[in-house]
């Protein structure tokens, strides 16, 4: 999780970070630019180039070049019959793929990955391997996101036995291309790269849970970390879901009174915020 936070990926931040069967780090990776000489780009290089420096995305750059070079395809083959200007129709496509929730925007050619400059986190860590001489042989992943298609093909040519991701990537197409995995908590079969998904403390709970205070009393003498009662290192700021699931349906009731008897025939945000 730390690893990912050195990202500057304009995106989202992802980490990775291999493992040897005892446990030892072999190499750590986040999304960031690569730079000659191998490595991705820090700050202090002379020479950044990464994303942020430039201002763009060139992955976002190219879809919208494909799909307007699509369109015009469309167009030119009498596929969209139209009666007005065919830049006009391509200036209203692309307006439509950047719109949030819009019918372009969600369509699987905007999903496209391969055009970015950023190397991914578990590409990284596998390059810095490489690059170091160090064997990812029956190794163990782990990463904040799961992999992504392009990610999953290197991860099974490095002899990398198992990968643990934390959260899932819907564009991923790893599972349909590759048959040499298995996404499963349990043991796989033989010939197989484990895809898992994380059971445990969360890294960002991780640090509530076991960072420790004062450690000794005035006089150096140990103090036991939590005296009393047991009790979560956790303070619930909220309440749980089924105390909001039970206020929530209270709140629901009272409005559908309210409004039985005004007469009221709809229901708009202002009944909600009585």
């Amino acid at each position: 999780m730390s690893t990912a936070l050195r990202s500057l990926d304009l995106s989202r931040q992802v980490g990775a970070a291999v493992f040897s069967g005892s446990g030892e780090v072999i190499t750590l990776g986040c999304n960031e630019v690569p730079k000659a000489g191998g490595g991705t780009y820090w700050a202090d290089d002379g020479n950044d180039a990464r994303d942020y420096i430039l201002g763009r995305d060139e992955n976002e750059r190219i879809k919208r070049a494909l799909l307007a070079d699509l369109v015009r395809r469309l167009c030119e083959g009498n596929f969209i019959k139209m009666e007005g200007n065919e830049d006009a129709l391509v200036d209203y496509v692309i307006k439509e793929s950047v719109k949030k929730h819009g019918i372009i925007r969600e369509a699987l050619l905007m999903d496209l990955l391969e055009f970015g400059r950023t190397i991914h986190a578990e590409m990284s860590a596998i390059s810095d391997a490489a690059r170091h001489g160090r064997s990812l042989r029956d190794a163990t992943l782990y990463c904040t996101t799961f992999p992504c298609h392009i990610c999953a093909k290197h991860i099974i040519a490095s002899g990398i036995k198992k990968v643990v991701f934390i959260e899932p990537y819907p564009k991923s197409y790893a599972e349909h291309l590759h048959k040499e995995i298995c996404i499963t908590a349990d043991t796989p079969p033989p010939n197989r790269v484990q895809f898992a998904p994380f059971i445990g403390v969360s890294p960002v709970r991780f640090r509530n849970l076991f960072e420790r205070g004062r450690r000794k009393d005035a006089e150096g003498n140990f103090s036991e970390w939590v005296g009393g009662k047991p009790r979560p290192l956790v303070s619930y700021t909220v309440a749980t879901y089924l105390s909001n699931e039970e206020a929530t349906v209270k709140l629901f009731n009272r409005i559908i009174r309210k409004l039985t008897q005004g007469g009221a025939a709809s229901l708009d945000s202002s009944h909600l915020r009585q």
